[in-house]
Parts: structure tokens; C-alpha cells; sequence
């Protein structure tokens, strides 16, 4: 890839980090828990996170299907993430700074290194959902609490199909389909967000983490 090449997919993928934050705004009415989230970043603490390798501009540009940008707004501005694991349908990314979210056919499934993480999580019935244009579905989530327990959270949810958009990626505009899925239990409520391409695939999306971390953003590059 040419010195130019590169620079223009650099570009565009600061574009697509700069622009990330407007479009998943709101919808979180789960009690947050009061234990705070640990900075990834450095923070006020003066710890810095260990970074990983393979996120140079050389290497990302290289190889642009192994990263997308991941977000979750607790933590500060959205950020590259690299695919280590892809069995097919599960693949599993880590961020530079260190933490890792797992998906199942575009759903988020786990995540590790957050602090009240999502430890697993039921979402087969919700993706048969999205595929089928709408429905219901339940789902549980594990997620760690704010003593270190693991607690499960069981959601009844619809989906709706909410329209159409064509979002751009940074490096491509796509046509999407879009969808809410609005969870619902005797104590709590939230709104997932997913924008899916003409082929099925969530190549957008913003989804509950817990409680306290809230929802994490993912844009497929």
C-alpha cells in the first residue's frame, strides 16, 4: 500500500473516531451502580495501561478487516480495536490499551478488563430478531456487580425495525437498516441500537456492557 494510500486511510479513520459519538446518544435507564469505572487511559491515578501491539498506522492499514472502533464513552473517546480470535460466527477484539469484548454474530457477548464487566450473554433469540425484521425475545446477561459477584439479568425485549440510514464507516458509506431493541425487567430498562447492512451484518451498533460501564459502541471499518 502506497505512503499515500495510507495516509488517506489514516485520515479517514480519524474521521470516523472524531465522529462516532453523535449518533448513540441516550437511552440508558438501568440504575447505574456506584462503584466507579477504572480509567484505561491513565486518569487521575497517574497508571499508565500497558499498551498492546499491532496498532501502528502500518499495520492497520495493512489489514484493515482485523480492526473496527470500539467506544464506551465512560472510558473517553472511541478507539481502534484488533480482531485475536475469529472462529467463524465468535470473534473476540482487543483494544491497545488492553481490555477485550467478545462478539457472537455482531452481538456483544463478554467483555474483560472494564471493571463491572458482561461476564456472558444470552442473544441468540434477539439476532433471530434482527434477521427476521422484528419480533420478541429474552435475554440474559451475567455482568459483574460492584462486589465482585456475578449477578444475572434476565430481559424481556422487543425489536423494531426503525428504518433506514446510509452511516458513513470512514473508510466507506454503507445502506443500512436500523433497529432498536428495548429491554425490559421489573426494575430496569435500556435501548440497544443496530444498523445492519443489505447482507445481514451489524456493521454498527451500540449495546449494554452493565450498569455501571453502560453501552459500548462498535463501527465495522
Amino acid at each position: 500500500m502506497s505512503a499515500m494510500v495510507k495516509g488517506v486511510v489514516a485520515a479517514a479513520m480519524l474521521a470516523t473516531l472524531a465522529g462516532c459519538g453523535d449518533q448513540f446518544q441516550g437511552g440508558l435507564l438501568l440504575p447505574l451502580a456506584s462503584r466507579a469505572v477504572p480509567s484505561l487511559t491513565g486518569g487521575g491515578n497517574g497508571v499508565q495501561p500497558t499498551l498492546q501491539p499491532g496498532f501502528t498506522p502500518q499495520e492497520m492499514a495493512a489489514d484493515l478487516e482485523s480492526y473496527m472502533i470500539i467506544g464506551v464513552p465512560t472510558l473517553g473517546p472511541p478507539i481502534p480495536v484488533r480482531r485475536i480470535m475469529d472462529n467463524g460466527t465468535a470473534e473476540t477484539w482487543l483494544a491497545q490499551v488492553g481490555f477485550t469484548a467478545a462478539f457472537v454474530d455482531g452481538m456483544l457477548v463478554a467483555t474483560r478488563g472494564l471493571g463491572s464487566d458482561l461476564m456472558a450473554a444470552n442473544t441468540g433469540a434477539v439476532r433471530r430478531a434482527l434477521a427476521a425484521g422484528g419480533g420478541t425475545a429474552q435475554r440474559a446477561m451475567d455482568v459483574m456487580d460492584d462486589q465482585d459477584r456475578i449477578t444475572t439479568l434476565q430481559f424481556e425485549c422487543e425489536i423494531v425495525a426503525t428504518g433506514t440510514e446510509t452511516i458513513d464507516l470512514g473508510l466507506r458509506q454503507v445502506a443500512t437498516r436500523t433497529f432498536e431493541e428495548n429491554c425490559a425487567s421489573a426494575k430496569a430498562i435500556f435501548t440497544n441500537l443496530y444498523w445492519l447492512d443489505s447482507a445481514g451484518e451489524i456493521v454498527q451498533s451500540r449495546q449494554l456492557v452493565s450498569p455501571t460501564v453502560a453501552y459500548l459502541r462498535s463501527n465495522r471499518l
